[in-house]
């Protein structure tokens, strides 16, 4: 991200002693990701199955605001960038988050949201935008997803095999899972049960960290019955929790005080 004059070098995370600090392996450009608190770890896990997000820095920078007449400083937890030419939850390009537990923005809201508007201010006039974050949104079932699929994604791609699927579906047809995954054992590139439950698991839990359906997503894994694919409805986000968060999101924009997620 490029600095302004009234911004700071990136801050470094000292070692915590009452909470959980570390840097977690990341595939992003920005490398390894510093983190200060088991819920800023997950929501840092959460990122890494994005495949929209380019590139995902921690504390970032730290801004100079004006906050009731005087002059304080605050360095965001987080800032993320997705690809210009990718689909993205917000209209900025860029976020800067702030994760909370929603314990401390309620015992301390006199004190931090009033710096927390600032901030949102300050960088709506360089584009980029601001959101809170907490437990709500970040400790879902997506997160138990996010878990399973980002040390996997950060393994090196085996070439060769993108090269089979790639000539598979070219010359072959396959479009569904299943019979990819039958092709390439008829093949001998892959055996065994285990591998083949992997790979389903992997592929519902993408699938339904995207929003898509279980009778679609059997579909896509060649089953017969909605029944089989039923045994993957725990990987799912509560619809009724998605939806009140995103609602009240939206009032608070309209309120201007862009509330915590």
């Amino acid at each position: 991200m490029r600095q302004d004059q009234d911004m700071e070098i990136r801050r470094r995370i000292p070692p915590g002693h009452r909470s959980i600090t570390g840097a977690l392996p990341s595939r992003f450009p920005s490398g390894h990701l510093p983190f200060e608190s088991k819920l800023e770890m997950d929501f840092l896990t959460l990122l890494q199955i994005d495949n929209g997000i380019h590139d995902v820095v921690t504390q970032p920078t730290t801004l100079e605001l004006k906050v009731d007449g005087q002059t304080r400083t605050y360095t965001p937890d987080v800032l993320v960038s997705w690809h210009s030419a990718m689909p993205r939850p917000f209209p900025q390009r860029q976020v800067m988050f702030e994760v909370k537990p929603l314990s401390v923005l309620r015992e301390q809201r006199a004190s931090l949201w009033p710096k927390y508007r600032a901030a949102k201010r300050h960088l709506a006039r360089m584009g980029i935008g601001y959101r809170v974050v907490t437990e709500r949104t970040i400790r879902t079932p997506r997160l138990a997803n996010a878990e399973l699929i980002a040390p996997v994604m950060l393994q090196p791609q085996d070439r060769e095999m993108m090269g089979r699927v790639r000539a598979l579906v070219r010359h072959k047809g396959p479009r569904r899972l299943g019979d990819i995954r039958l092709c390439l054992e008829d093949g001998g590139a892959i055996r065994g049960s285990i591998i083949e439950a992997a790979c389903d698991l992997t592929f519902a839990s993408a699938g339904l960290a995207s929003g898509e359906g279980l009778p679609l997503i059997g579909k896509l894994l060649g089953h017969a019955h909605v029944a089989t694919t039923s045994r993957y409805a725990h990987l799912a986000d509560d619809p009724l929790q998605t939806a009140a968060n995103r609602i009240s999101t939206r009032v608070a924009d309209v309120l201007g005080i862009g509330a915590p997620t």
